[in-house]
């Protein structure tokens, strides 16, 4: 028979979890959060001991903040950048009122494009925002040497000239091929429009 005034004595426990985040839990993870915005739940949860439904609960409901990822921008544009673009946006809306119906059919635009032999990375990078706070923005980072430029004449009525610029071609010689190419994306232009009429 055993002897019941004996006490049994547990050991500590000092990996144990808590699952409820008091003042000093609420103030662990601002700090953790403070240092590294892009911690994961689970990695404050591990470093501070503390559930990961808590970490989260407390960083949703306590501090208002959701996880947002980087929006995937070809390249970062400065401000003469983005005045020349909305200058010649207004001009161009200028003239489509001026010159109507016609307009539109009559233009020709290109695009070069630089084609890689492989995707860039989709991995994101994530962080934790205030749920009004805009999503963060990032430049794609340099894909690899092996790249090709490609032209692309098109209208209103679909893709007049692809045209890959040769490798190692440079931009002066590039300019002089523009005045061709459009002589030629003219020349089938008005092919277009005789089939068409």
């Amino acid at each position: 028979m055993r002897n019941i005034s004996e006490r049994r004595i547990d050991n500590s426990r000092s990996e144990r979890f808590l699952t409820a985040c008091g003042y000093a839990g609420v103030a662990a993870v601002e700090q953790s959060l403070a240092e590294d915005r892009q911690n994961s739940c689970r990695k404050i949860a591990k470093d501070l001991l503390i559930l990961q439904s808590s970490v989260h609960r407390v960083l949703t409901d306590k501090f208002d903040k959701k996880k947002m990822f980087s929006k995937r921008i070809s390249y970062q544009l400065t401000t003469d950048q983005r005045d020349y673009r909305a200058r010649f946006s207004r001009q161009f809306i200028q003239r489509l009122q001026t010159e109507q119906i016609r307009f539109p059919g009559g233009i020709v635009t290109d695009d070069e494009t630089w084609v890689h032999p492989w995707d860039p990375e989709t991995k994101k990078i994530d962080e934790w925002k205030d749920r009004n706070e805009p999503r963060p923005e990032k430049a794609r980072r340099k894909q690899g040497s092996v790249k090709v430029m490609l032209n692309v004449f098109f209208n209103t009525a679909g893709f007049i000239l692809r045209w890959p610029v040769p490798t190692g071609t440079i931009i002066s010689i590039l300019q002089n091929c523009y005045t061709r190419q459009i002589e030629t994306g003219n020349k089938k232009k008005n092919d277009l429009d005789s089939c068409n009429s």
